[in-house]
Order: structure tokens, then sequence, then C-alpha cells
């Protein structure tokens, strides 16, 4: 009774999850990119929650056709669903390209699934899937679905963390305070998983179904809402990060002219014990106020910003002025010892000093 009353819930889960995705095109009159990516969120869940069925239910082993592109839409959920909130909250900033490597594992997944579906004997899939399903022994299906789950979870985290930071805020705390039981929730889908990799209870891909068709129906009924709340959430952030900021009140572009001087004109990084606090001194800041601005204005490190004006002089000298040795480079510019010199030059040119005079 209850597989089949939870099989009938599930799918129809499933169907509705389906359906509000393509809402999200078909149904506005002014679209997001937000809702672009809803559609995509959806495309997964529908078949991880379709596909939780099957293996509920024990089909999966007797129509292996069925379980292609479970694993990947387990390790896409994650990435689509950050790049999701990521719009929400950001809706006109654009996404790095190097986020998209986020999605390389759903990549690797996807072709090995083509492959496998494409190439293996009907009669192998079955086979293979029969032996996961009815014994407890070892399969290379089960650490990557673990590893799948891993994920899911990693992303899921990363928003109940910036969800608690506004657990208490006045205006938005209902709103944040769903979203963060939600995600909590969410963590703990793939929970029945992993119980099931043990003892091989099918049932328990039901109970995971049951708890993803709770999370999306719930979001289905405050979907309109959503998009308010994270823009306040990202508002919120925002706000008090600017509350927390050293250099509020701070002009920024003198700043940035008062520590290039210094750094071109007077040389300061040729002294050897230079440090965060003397510099800061020096340009009349606390420590706090030049190391914010060294990572937010310039994106840097202190320690990197001063080393690269040492190791940009050295090579002038190591190309230009024979008759220094390299001891002699080193402390000019000044580095302290001659391995720390070494290491750092080969850092930022990829040769050693004697390497880089030899070849210039």
């Amino acid at each position: 009774m209850f597989n089949t009353i939870a099989s009938v819930f599930i799918l129809f889960s499933a169907a509705l999850t389906l359906l509000m995705g393509v809402e999200q095109l078909t149904g506005r009159i002014e679209r997001a990119r937000f809702h672009t990516i809803l559609l995509f969120v959806t495309i997964p869940v529908s078949i991880i929650q379709f596909n939780h069925v099957l293996f509920g239910i024990g089909l999966t082993p007797h129509y292996p056709w069925s379980a292609f592109l479970y694993l990947t839409s387990i390790y896409a959920i994650g990435p689509l669903t950050n790049m999701y909130y990521h719009f929400l909250m950001n809706p006109g900033r654009r996404i790095r390209p190097k986020k998209f490597l986020r999605f390389l594992p759903a990549v690797v997944i996807l072709v090995a699934e083509i492959a496998l579906q494409t190439g293996w004997p009907e009669e192998a899939k079955k086979k293979v899937l029969h032996e996961l399903f009815t014994s407890r022994g070892f399969s290379l299906l089960l650490p990557l679905l673990f590893v799948g789950g891993a994920i899911f979870i990693a992303y899921q985290v990363m928003v109940v963390i910036e969800g608690l930071q506004l657990w208490n805020d006045a205006r938005i705390k209902k709103g944040v305070r769903l979203i963060v039981m939600l995600e909590i929730v969410n963590i703990l889908l793939p929970v029945p998983i992993i119980i099931w990799m043990f003892f091989r209870f099918h049932s328990l891909f039901l109970v995971s179904g049951l708890i993803t068709a709770f999370v999306m129906l719930t979001v289905f009924l405050f979907n309109n809402r959503f998009p308010r709340i994270f823009n306040l959430m990202k508002r919120e952030l925002v706000r008090r990060k600017y509350e927390r900021s050293f250099l509020r009140g701070v002009d920024t572009g003198s700043m940035r002219e008062r520590i290039f001087y210094l750094m071109e004109e007077e040389k300061v990084y040729r002294d050897s014990e230079l440090t965060l606090r003397s510099l800061a001194a020096t340009m009349k800041l606390t420590p706090h106020q030049l190391s914010q601005f060294l990572n937010e204005k310039l994106q840097t490190s202190f320690t990197r910003f001063v080393n690269s004006y040492r190791v940009e002089e050295a090579k002038g000298l190591l190309a230009k002025n024979r008759e220094h040795t390299v001891l002699n480079v080193c402390f000019i510019v000044g580095f302290s010892s001659k391995s720390s010199f070494n290491t750092i030059f080969k850092n930022f040119t990829g040769q050693t000093p004697t390497e880089y005079r030899k070849n210039f």
C-alpha cells in the first residue's frame, strides 16, 4: 500500500515540477534569466523523481533504458540550483566562464551514460542492474552515486550558510527561514539512498522521492514569492557588507595613487622589513583598511603585491646589470634571503633568477 500511494504522489510531483518549469517560459510576458534556469532545474528533478519510483518498485533492472540520465541529473542539479540562486540574487550580473567548470562532472557522467546505453548489450545492462539491486556487493555505480550526492549536499550547504546570516532579519525572516528549511530538507535527500547502499531496501528510494516531492510542491506554492525574497536577501547581504567595510568614507582613488607612488617612485618594496602594518602607517591607514583595499580594489594580497614589484625590478637588473650577482640583486630589490628570492621569482616567471639571466 505504501509503495503504491508513494509512487502515485511522486509521479504527480514529477509532472507538476516539469509543468512548473515549462510555465517559466510559456506563462510569462516578461522573462528573466532565472526563469529559464528554473526550467533546466525542473527537468533533472523530474527525471530523478521518475527514477526513484522505478527504483522503489524494482522495475529498473527490467528496463535499463529507464535509468538513462539519472546519474547525470544528480550531478547537474547542484550546479543548476546554484546558478538559479545566482540569477535571482544578481539579476543583471553575468556568470564568469570558469564557473561553468562546475558542470564538468555532469558532462563526464553524461558521456559515460550515453556510451553505456548505446554500447552495451541489453542483457549486459540488465545483469549489472540486477546484481546492483539484489546483492550487497560492490558496484562502480555506488561510489558514483555517493559522490553525486555529496556534490548536491555541498551546493545546498552554500545556500544555507547565506540564509543563516539573515535568519533574524525582521523584514525578510519568514521568507529566509522558509528557504533555509527547504535547503536543510534537501540536504537530507541523499540520506535514504546512502542507507539503501548498505541494506538494499528499495522502498528507501520512495522515501527520498517523497522528500523531493515535498520540497517541489512547496516551491510550486511559493514560486511567485521566491524572486522577491532572494532580491531582498541580496540587498541585505550587500548592506551588511557595506556596514562592515573598513573603506567606508575613505577616498580609494587617492589610496590608489598613493600606493602606486610609494611603490613606483619611492620603491618602498626594497625595504626587506616592509610589512602590511608599516606600509599602512606610511599611508595613514589601518592595516585592515589597506588589506581590504588590496583585496577588493586591486584583487591581490599584500605579499603578492609587494613581491610583484620586487620580481619586476629583479628581472631588469638580472638582464641589464651583469655586474650584480644574483645575491646582490636579491638584497637590492628587498628579499631577505636567496632561497625566498629563488622560490618567489620562479613562482612569478617559471624560472629561477640564474636561469632567467642565462636564458635572457
